[in-house]
């Protein structure tokens, strides 16, 4: 029997083990005073940040109790003490542990929204240039990209294994991409295929005929047929393939005739 998933909430404490390549991690977490510890696929995942995540307990047989996160949320620290350990912890270029006491030191429980917004008065402290502040600031800028990016993925059911590919290929344009023209995920993110793609441009409303979904539409066709060891298809001949589900088929215009596409939508 499936064990029921159950959501905790706290802060990371420390991170034991982190693969920038894929996200995945184990880390320590403190929830409600206990350390418990955590392993799953969280990229972008900072000491000091607050989370929420859902998943359940297993047993290692060399770690013993686990919990398993499945899927997760998390928010930017709002303690002086979690904003000095997320600083400290170098999610942002140019802020090492003395830098980012002395920050905190000045500016306590604002000192996030000052590198966010006020970043000239990073100037006041020692060793930090204008030059620098600006960089501070757009690192952290980058932070809030990246969250934005995870939040629009899992919202479509998108594994945030796949946050680091799309983030390494546009970075914090990333967002703006994908509303753009959500088949890029098909088109340049492996292992994201064309259904799944045409399905989130179907949930945010895109028009079947958009010239971004006939494109993407037809590379699909040719390269499924490819797959399937043909070299060409016939002049007008219709190429059928399943979007899943029920079928109701849409044109993709080609010389010579049309090509007909399910889009897996009833």
């Amino acid at each position: 029997m499936e064990q029921e998933k159950i959501s905790l909430e706290g802060m990371v404490e420390s991170i034991v083990y982190k693969n920038d390549e894929t996200g995945y991690a184990i880390f320590i977490a403190d929830v409600d005073g206990q350390p418990v510890t955590m392993v799953g696929t969280l990229p972008f995942l900072f000491e000091g940040e607050s989370i929420l995540v859902s998943g359940q307990w297993t047993v290692h047989k060399t770690y013993g109790k686990q919990f398993r996160v499945d899927a997760f949320e998390k928010n930017l620290p709002t303690t002086t003490d979690a904003i000095l350990k997320y600083l400290s912890s170098g999610v942002i270029r140019g802020i090492g542990a003395v830098t980012a006491g002395r920050i905190v030191d000045l500016y306590g429980d604002r000192a996030l929204e000052v590198i966010a917004q006020e970043p000239s008065r990073l100037t006041r402290i020692k060793g930090i240039s204008p030059a620098r502040a600006r960089a501070i600031s757009e690192a952290f800028q980058n932070q809030f990209g990246m969250r934005s990016l995870l939040v629009f993925l899992q919202q479509y059911g998108i594994a945030p294994y796949f946050a680091v590919k799309v983030w390494k290929r546009w970075g914090r344009q990333s967002v703006d991409m994908l509303r753009q023209n959500p088949y890029l995920l098909a088109e340049q993110i492996d292992g994201i295929g064309f259904e799944k793609a045409d399905a989130i441009a179907m949930h945010m409303g895109y028009d079947e005929f958009s010239p971004f979904r006939l494109g993407a539409a037809l590379k699909y066709v040719l390269h499924q047929n490819a797959f399937n060891g043909h070299t060409f298809l016939p002049d007008g001949a219709p190429a059928q393939v399943s979007g899943g589900g029920h079928r109701q088929g849409f044109g993709v215009p080609h010389r010579g005739g049309t090509a007909r596409v399910a889009s897996g939508r009833e």
